[in-house]
């Protein structure tokens, strides 16, 4: 999409300059439709939030995931996204695993390796993933802190989550004192009912 530039006022023949004038052309005016094509992307920090990654990325580019709302920044070296936040790591997904979405629970299989989480209900869940993932691709899992997954059934503020029988994905523990066991990896901060919700990861 082209960017738009809208001028604040426009000049006919005979009209007068004067700074009334050449005030509203300049405090008037707007740019609109500006994306990531309208701009340079080697001189400029590029931000896309959208559920898939943005084509043709450039060095140090940012995209936030429209599931997890996690950062991920592209490494020109390795033609890979890379970890930008503390609480994330460089992770690549088994070729023996299922696909990934963004939110999606992870375990480790190996040094750097993770695969959808599929124990069953209360199995391993060691991250989870920032952004989708295919079998064999490198990405970023987060550790813990603050960020959305992906949940099954409802969840409430205050109640901690687990595996599910489905792969991958969350579901409620129980309020607190009685779903904090082993199975519980995280807790949630306000109430969802299925598709994601925001928790907190010990």
């Amino acid at each position: 999409m082209s960017a738009a530039f809208t001028r604040g006022t426009t000049y006919v023949a005979g009209g007068t300059v004067n700074s009334s004038n050449l005030h509203a052309l300049v405090e008037g005016a707007a740019i609109a439709n500006i994306d990531r094509a309208n701009v340079n992307r080697t001189s400029l920090a590029v931000v896309t939030s959208s559920a898939s990654a943005p084509t043709s990325p450039t060095e140090k580019e940012i995209w936030q995931d429209a599931t997890t709302h996690l950062i991920v920044t592209w490494d020109s070296a390795t033609g890979r996204w890379k970890a930008a936040l503390p609480n994330c790591v460089n992770v690549q997904l088994s070729a023996l695993s299922a696909a990934a979405s963004g939110g999606s629970l992870l375990k480790f299989t190996g040094t750097d390796v993770v695969a959808l989480a599929d124990g069953g209900v209360g199995g391993a869940v060691h991250c989870v993933a920032a952004h989708p993932m295919s079998p064999g691709d490198y990405g970023v899992a987060v550790m813990y802190g603050v960020f959305k997954l992906l949940t099954t059934g409802t969840v409430s503020a205050g109640q901690s989550v687990r595996l599910s029988a489905t792969a991958g994905v969350a579901e409620s523990a129980g309020a607190a004192g009685s779903g904090f066991g082993p199975a519980a990896f995280a807790h949630v901060l306000a109430a969802a009912s299925g598709g994601s919700a925001w928790v907190i990861k010990k």
